[in-house]
């Protein structure tokens, strides 16, 4: 796991791109109940006080349901990302190049020189684990979350640290207690049976409920001392918010808002929310027949002579802060409101409503627009003339040897990229060493890869290239044509003398649909490497050889875009790289000190390249598990070889 990843293995890239589509959500859910409580503002405070909570659920299962449902993604945000390779072409190269498009029949063997000459200098961000300058705006979201994030708790903790300060210095009461008696009685008079622990404070505080399996009730010291009516009035108020269950709404409403921090909408949602929360309170205690003048005065005595500290998110019921209190004195001599509860048919269809609105803002998403990629490989040959499919010429099919060779066989365009052909004038003059590599025996079965995809990334899940039976299989051993055997790594082993310069031209190794292209690499010490990411999720390429010498190392591959270049300066061989994110994902790259080495195509034909000297060599064939085979052979100017090597299933 690289050092960015955070909980669950999800990068800080991947968690700001899942906050932004977040915030986009929630935005529409409070759009919808700001809407709603507009339509319902002749309604009690209990039908909008149950609205507002409907949406406060409703963006917690947001949250929730982001993370776990799958995610059909609508792709409508503009893509200001993908920053497409430029390539060049040394001058006096003679190369030409012909893109075959999906569904030609011709392909090439993997070589994996994208041109000759390819300078350095290619246009892209590279990405170094650890630098500010390359943090992109997600990872710069992510940071600043989680930092609110903490603030916003430590407030909340302060809260918490209070309310307990004040339980633990007041004292509980028995059932004995005349005050006791009294709650027991208009309990019975609004239907509320549940048994309440009463705690008189050391201090003149506002009455307060709190607790949520054991309700507490926490009232004033001087309380005893109170009217009758005035102590009913504050009593029933406070066994309202008990009956009602606030403080659970008032947890979850809280909890909300810490995760959603950085939208206002939602501080506006539980501003809203509290106010009719205690409006609806307000409402029970004159449905018992109270009247409003001497409640409101009530309410206003409290105000000014107890202690009244605005703790916004504390997860606890006061009765009388100095918070909107003129607001809530007018609602309260108001004869005109009306003051019903919430009736089942609307709570029903209510809790309808916010399922249908949790899900659908769950499982549909944005994403930015994807790019054709034909275009952007196009782009990266901007000098390279190329040339249709119908004018490969029966002699450019026929001229032998090449040093990029191809067959006629099936579509090998599974990505739906262009295949691309290079090709350069044959040498008359220096021998050419191709051959075939062939499997004897039954391959054992490959492993089914789908379900590790399918519940890895919803990503990866929608853009993999399942078979028609919805399973993706490993390809261990790729057969082709004549027991042909593919990925099979062809070099000289023995016989090499002197120093080879590594060619500066770019060797390109692709992430497309969650799978990296090619399978098995072969490039030579000291050659850089391009990892491009194709993909709209992100990628992590870890690195690890087992030679002294050559570096491991650990990129983080960023949506469409190419990653810095890296390289290897031993000679290794089946260096094996993975992805941190994906572990389904991974390739193997031979590293050379000298520039004779291929890979075997589909069909197991290999083509080394020119200009080998004459004298004695071994050459040898290297698949990761067959093993390997060596020959020795005599090479002689103008003359060509063809050899075949035939390799056995492991047993």
């Amino acid at each position: 796991m690289n050092l960015w990843q955070i909980i669950g293995g999800i990068s800080l890239e991947e968690f700001g791109g899942q906050l932004v589509g977040i915030m986009v959500r929630s935005t529409v859910v409070m759009g919808l109940a700001w809407l709603v409580l507009g339509q319902l503002r002749h309604r009690s405070a209990a039908v909008k006080h149950a609205v507002t909570f409907g949406s406060v659920l409703a963006l917690a299962a947001i949250c929730v349901g982001s993370w776990i449902l799958p995610q059909w993604k609508l792709p409508i945000l503009p893509n200001s990302d993908a920053i497409p390779m430029e390539t060049r072409v040394a001058e006096g190269s003679e190369v030409n190049v012909t893109v075959l498009e999906p569904g030609v029949e011709f392909s090439v063997n993997n070589s994996r020189e994208i041109s000759p000459e390819v300078p350095t200098d290619a246009q892209v961000e590279p990405y170094f684990p650890g630098s500010l300058a390359s943090w992109t705006t997600k990872r710069w979201i992510s940071t600043i979350w989680l930092t609110g994030l903490l603030s916003v708790c430590s407030v909340f903790g302060v809260h918490l640290i209070l309310l307990r300060r004040i339980r633990k210095s007041a004292e509980l009461l028995s059932s004995d207690d005349s005050l006791c008696r009294e709650i027991v009685e208009v309990g019975i008079i609004i239907g509320f049976d549940h048994p309440v622990q009463v705690y008189r404070a050391s201090s003149e505080i506002i009455p307060m409920t709190t607790g949520i399996r054991n309700p507490l009730l926490i009232l004033p010291k001087s309380m005893w001392t109170w009217k009758a009516s005035r102590r009913q009035m504050v009593i029933a108020h406070e066994l309202a918010h008990i009956k009602r269950q606030d403080c659970l709404t008032q947890w979850i409403a809280i909890v909300t808002a810490m995760i959603y921090w950085f939208h206002p909408g939602v501080w506006w949602l539980l501003r809203k929310m509290h106010t009719f929360q205690e409006q609806s309170c307000d409402d029970r205690v004159l449905n018992l027949g109270h009247p409003p003048s001497a409640y409101s005065r009530c309410l206003l005595e409290l105000a000014t002579r107890l202690n009244t500290q605005r703790l916004f998110l504390q997860p606890s019921a006061a009765m009388a802060n100095h918070s909107r209190l003129e607001h809530r004195l007018v609602y309260i001599l108001n004869p005109s409101l009306n003051r019903s509860g919430v009736s089942r048919r609307f709570r029903s269809q209510l809790g309808i409503g916010v399922v249908l609105m949790a899900f659908t803002c769950s499982v549909i998403g944005l994403t930015t627009k994807k790019i054709d990629t034909a275009p952007l490989i196009e782009k990266d040959f901007p000098i390279l003339k190329t040339s249709a499919p119908s004018e490969l010429s029966e002699s450019m099919k026929d001229a032998s040897p090449l040093p990029f060779n191809y067959t006629k066989t099936e579509d090998r365009s599974r990505e739906g990229l262009p295949l691309i052909l290079i090709h350069s004038k044959p040498n008359p003059n220096s021998p050419q060493i191709q051959g075939k590599v062939t499997l004897t025996g039954t391959p054992p079965p490959e492993r089914d890869m789908s379900e590790a995809i399918k519940m890895g990334d919803p990503e990866c899940a929608s853009c993999a290239v399942f078979s028609e039976d919805g399973t993706l299989m490993t390809e261990f051993y790729k057969i082709g044509l004549s027991q042909g055997l593919a990925d099979v790594v062809v070099y000289i082993s023995a016989g090499i003398e002197g120093d080879y310069t590594p060619p500066s031209s770019e060797v390109i190794l692709q992430q497309k649909n969650c799978q990296y292209t090619p399978y098995v690499m072969a490039v030579q010490a000291g050659q850089p490497i391009r990892p491009i990411n194709l993909d709209q999720t992100i990628h992590g390429l870890h690195s690890f050889p087992k030679v002294e010498g050559n570096r491991g190392f650990m990129f983080t591959q960023l949506p469409q875009k190419a990653s810095a270049t890296f390289s290897f300066e031993k000679h290794e061989m089946f260096v094996r790289l993975r992805c941190d994110i994906h572990p389904w994902e991974f390739v193997y790259i031979n590293v050379f000190e000298h520039p004779f080495f291929d890979i075997t195509d589909e069909n197991g034909i290999f083509s080394l390249p020119e200009n080998l000297p004459a004298g004695e060599y071994t050459i040898t064939a290297h698949h990761q598990k067959t093993g390997s085979i060596s020959r020795n052979i005599t090479v002689r100017e103008s003359r060509n070889f063809w050899i075949d090597f035939r390799m056995n299933v492991p047993e």
